[in-house]
């Protein structure tokens, strides 16, 4: 699985972070070479120097005043001075301060090569040996010059500077971050179907205009879904009014018509009705103020013995340990019409319903055992109207309305809805419930 952010806020961390961190490889690089390399050379020339002076200088005076000037050494510029002492050590870890100090110290004294020495006895200390005239002097000065808060105090801006840099950025992508995430959310609910909360018309100028877009289309999509449904009220009224006088009329020629022709013109008025049924049912859509919740395997062992009663083999699994709350009206529906396309489908042989736990959800299967559905089609089957065989015949087909209601339905709840081959060698059509904790 691949690692890589996929939501805006984290890919622009990421690569801020990078950035950031690229600059400040960069801004270090460039002060070692412009800045605190020359200054430590700069340091090691003048440390240099006072050694060569004094040298000389101490050898010039007379042997009583050396005493004064070797304190004036070490109280004013920390430089000591002594007769060569053995037993000294090279230091384990030599900085770049003290090799340049070694190199400036050789080319004043014109020799070839001088070394820096560590005592044992004075720890933090450094001595070099200095031939001048016809004596060696040894010169020692404390690691205390090494501290270089020039380094300290260039780190310290560059980490503070990309601190407030980073800060600064996040807080401003996390700006304008969160609105669209509320967007997203928002066009999810709608999506669904669910209760849409107007979002708020402020901020930045395009973000204030495209929620004030959003919730434009939003009143529009309602006002389009709300005169749907009236249409179709109206439309349904308007045939069940003539349907009605229709069922009158046939009982009112009860004897005096072909009795087999009144059967076939009540069969058709029950088609219609029907077809009306779930038309009005696709353009309603579920009730979105359904909030109570029943455990799933009461209402599958429900959904069993209703069909039971009515001649149908519905054969539910479910392990006794899962456990899932799901609202009943929309759950019934779906499985209600899953079960109805499998028996009528399945030529009315036996149906299974399997549920499974997962950590997250439940997976509930319903299996059928007829001729199954095309792998390229299963996509067009859930589309309202859509049959697969080619003729309208009510009696092979059905309405072409109840894979397209369990489709809006469980949009509508946030369920998957899967259609896939079941080992019996028919559909299995696979519904997702995410689990309630």
């Amino acid at each position: 699985m691949s690692r890589k952010p996929r939501s805006l806020l984290q890919r622009t961390r990421l690569i801020l972070a990078i950035g950031l961190v690229a600059f400040l490889g960069f801004t270090a690089l460039v002060v070692r070479v412009a800045i605190l390399e020359p200054v430590t050379q700069r340091a090691a020339s003048e440390l240099a120097a006072l050694i060569e002076l004094s040298a000389r200088v101490w050898v010039e005076l007379p042997p009583w005043t050396r005493p004064d000037f070797e304190a004036e050494l070490r109280d004013h510029h920390d430089l000591r001075v002594r007769a060569p002492v053995g037993g000294l050590q090279r230091p384990v870890f030599q900085a770049d301060y003290l090799d340049h100090v070694e190199i400036d110290v050789a080319d004043r004294l014109g020799v070839a090569d001088v070394a820096l020495f560590g005592d044992p006895n004075e720890p933090g200390w450094y001595w070099v040996d200095v031939p001048v005239a016809d004596r060696v002097l040894q010169f020692g000065f404390h690691e205390g010059r090494l501290q270089d808060w020039l380094h300290v105090a260039v780190l310290l801006i560059g980490a503070a500077g990309g601190l407030f840099i980073l800060v600064s950025a996040l807080f401003v992508v996390q700006r304008l971050t969160a609105p669209l995430a509320e967007v997203e959310s928002a066009l999810q609910k709608l999506g669904r179907g669910q209760r849409f909360e107007p979002l708020p018309e402020e901020g930045p100028t395009e973000l204030a205009a495209l929620a004030a877009r959003i919730n434009k289309a939003e009143r529009e999509i309602a006002a389009l879904l709300a005169n749907r449904t009236t249409l179709l009220a109206g439309v349904s009224h308007d045939l069940r009014t003539p349907l009605t006088r229709i069922q009158l009329e046939l009982e009112l020629m009860e004897g005096r018509a072909d009795a087999q022709l009144l059967d076939g013109v009540r069969k058709d008025l029950a088609e219609m009705e029907d077809l009306i049924a779930r038309t009005m049912e696709l353009a309603r859509g579920l009730d979105r103020q359904e909030t109570g919740s029943v455990e799933l395997g009461d209402l599958l062992e429900q959904v069993r013995a209703d069909y039971a009663r009515g001649g149908s083999e519905v054969v539910v699994s479910m392990p006794a340990q899962c456990s899932a709350l799901v609202p009943p009206k929309a759950f019934r529906r779906v499985l209600g019409n899953l079960i109805d396309n499998a028996v009528r489908y399945g030529a009315r042989q036996r149906v299974d319903v399997v549920a499974e736990c997962r950590p997250d959800s439940v997976l509930v299967r319903v299996r059928d055992r007829g001729p199954g559905i095309p792998a390229d089609q299963r996509e067009a089957v859930l589309r309202p109207f859509h049959r697969l065989e080619g003729s309208r015949s009510r009696g092979t087909g059905g309405s072409g309305l109840g894979l397209a209601i369990v489709r809006q339905l469980c949009e509508a709840q946030g369920w998957t809805l899967t259609l896939d081959d079941a080992p019996t060698g028919g559909l299995e059509v696979r519904v997702e419930v995410p689990r309630v904790a």
